[in-house]
């Protein structure tokens, strides 16, 4: 009997720790801990925040910038980069919506902080500071 008392101990440890490992992932447990998925879009700025996003991913060689840049928009300025938020494209390109064209194009989409924080500073007017 004690042979078949461990055996049922055995099984039941055994289907315990395979049913409360059944699908969790990373993702899964930190999508909400606020410690794991910090994204702070308060103070964000455009010479803070935006321009450095734009300068890396956009504002670079054959694209929107220099004499000719791509669309005709240069977003190595202020002006160039409150052009595209004026027509409500910035926001649109860099989150990958249907019907434009994803930017940076090429490139994998932008960390979703990077998008958050630029769609906070649009939300609180695109200031230039």
């Amino acid at each position: 009997m004690p042979k078949l008392s461990k055996l049922i101990v055995l099984l039941v440890c055994l289907s315990l720790v395979t049913w409360s490992c059944a699908s969790d992932n990373l993702d899964d447990l930190t999508k909400d801990d606020p410690i794991v998925n910090t994204c702070d879009t308060s103070n964000v700025t455009f010479s803070g925040t935006v321009a450095p996003l734009t300068t890396t991913n956009c504002a670079i060689q054959n694209c929107h910038m220099g004499n000719f840049p791509s669309a005709g928009y240069d977003l190595t300025t202020y002006e160039g980069v409150k052009a595209i938020v004026d027509k409500e494209l910035l926001f649109k390109v860099i989150s990958h919506a249907a019907g434009v064209s994803a930017m940076p194009q090429g490139k994998a989409q932008l960390e979703q902080c990077d998008i958050d924080k630029v769609k906070a500073w649009i939300d609180a007017g695109a200031l230039n500071d």
